[in-house]
């Protein structure tokens, strides 16, 4: 008894082994080439989707734009069930026709996967879409929003910083001149556990909302 459940175990170790080191290679390469290794047969398709870690999700190669990650959460969230919340980071400057994008791309069903992201708000930006956008996004460590609005005509306020993560780490923004303290004071409350804050082009911003950091 004992000795067949020791030959048992002898014969899985090859196994084991490839699939530790099939792992570690996969874990190496560009996200189209993990998705590509689950094509191959079933025991690449078992290791690839077992991976706890994907480090291609948190750097930028030049085979994947983020709008295609952004595209492919949901099946990421369905195959790879063991990627953990906060997976992923997505740099969107100037990659969407609407905010609205992020919602029907991927957010909605697999927000919680986002680690970081880094938006520029296209010209007549929906802050409601965005504040929409930062409820499905519950585990987002680092956040930078840029708007560049050359149309004009709309004010984004800030109303959006209400509904930053509780876990968010580092915040930047830029160009929002009429976000003033009483909104400014309610994302740092929001954010508790903020440690890093990065303001540009936000002139109604006085002393005393900035004292509110204290």
């Amino acid at each position: 008894m004992e000795d067949a459940s020791r030959h048992q175990v002898e014969a899985q170790c090859p196994g084991l082994l490839v699939a530790s080191v099939l792992a570690i290679v996969l874990t190496a390469l560009p996200l189209q080439h993990v998705l590509l290794a689950q094509t191959v047969n079933s025991f690449w398709c078992h290791v690839a989707r077992s991976l706890s870690s994907i480090p291609a999700l948190l750097w930028q190669d030049h085979q994947t734009s983020c709008v295609d990650i952004l595209r492919a959460l949901p099946s990421l969230k369905c195959w790879f069930t063991h990627l953990p919340l906060g997976s992923i980071k997505l740099q969107l400057d100037s990659q969407l026709g609407t905010i609205d994008d992020l919602n029907v791309l991927g957010v909605h069903d697999a927000g919680h996967l986002l680690h970081a992201l880094s938006l520029c708000l296209p010209d007549g930006a929906n802050e409601a879409a965005l504040s929409s956008v930062l409820k499905l996004c519950p585990k987002i460590r680092h956040l930078e929003i840029s708007d560049y609005d050359l149309v004009g005509g709309t004010e984004t306020t800030g109303i959006f910083l209400r509904y930053l993560p509780c876990c968010l780490k580092s915040l930047r923004l830029r160009l929002f001149p009429f976000i003033d303290d009483p909104v400014f004071e309610t994302c740092v409350s929001t954010a508790s556990q903020l440690q890093i804050l990065e303001l540009e082009g936000l002139d109604t911003i006085t002393d005393a909302g900035i004292m509110s950091l204290c």
